[in-house]
């Protein structure tokens, strides 16, 4: 990917106000669309143990497809719908990049995401499920988390690692903006 597309110009309270979040609302994110294989209803169990520790968590969806309304009602019916933002497709990725905390990617079957290579070019620590290519982008306790597939718990658990220790988060979002410029780039 070109690096350089995500060293933007923007703070993230000004990227966290372009989304109606607050400057402190703690943001993960998710860039997908949805389909079985990107496993929404894991992060959203996930999100809901989240959710009721840490008031000030939100959950950031990008992307749409067959299963989006699906998702949402799920989300209704744990009663966090209020604290996800569901955007669509979005064309500003670097933007909405720098609007999250940490990226999580919790999908079944991957090959090489090149979302989570975005994420980390923005200098951000990623949670990403055992699958295929996520393991070989992510180094685990180095540029984030890995945790097994479909297990909300795990998943739950690395995210409030990242979230409760900010400079933990930051050191591995910059160790995986350079494993990215080392590894991944033009």
């Amino acid at each position: 990917i070109k690096i350089e597309d995500f060293s933007i110009k923007i703070d993230k309270e000004t990227a966290k106000k372009k989304l109606s979040l607050n400057e402190n609302d703690i943001v993960i994110g998710n860039v997908a669309r949805f389909y079985k294989n990107k496993d929404h209803k894991t992060l959203i169990a996930a999100f809901k143990i989240i959710s009721q520790k840490l008031q000030s968590a939100h959950l950031l969806l990008v992307g749409d497809g067959p299963l989006k309304e699906n998702i949402k009602k799920m989300a209704e019916e744990l009663k966090i719908h209020n604290k996800i933002r569901f955007t669509g497709t979005r064309r500003d990725i670097p933007v909405i990049l720098k609007a999250m905390d940490v990226f999580v990617l919790p999908s079944k079957r991957e090959g090489l995401p090149i979302v989570i290579l975005e994420a980390m070019a923005a200098g951000l620590p990623v949670v990403a499920s055992d699958v295929d290519g996520n393991s070989e982008v992510v180094i685990n306790g180095e540029t984030g988390i890995i945790v097994p597939a479909g297990n909300p718990e795990s998943l739950a658990e690395a995210l409030r690692v990242l979230i409760s220790k900010k400079d933990k988060a930051n050191q591995m979002g910059n160790n995986g903006r350079r494993r990215i410029a080392q590894f991944f780039s033009f």
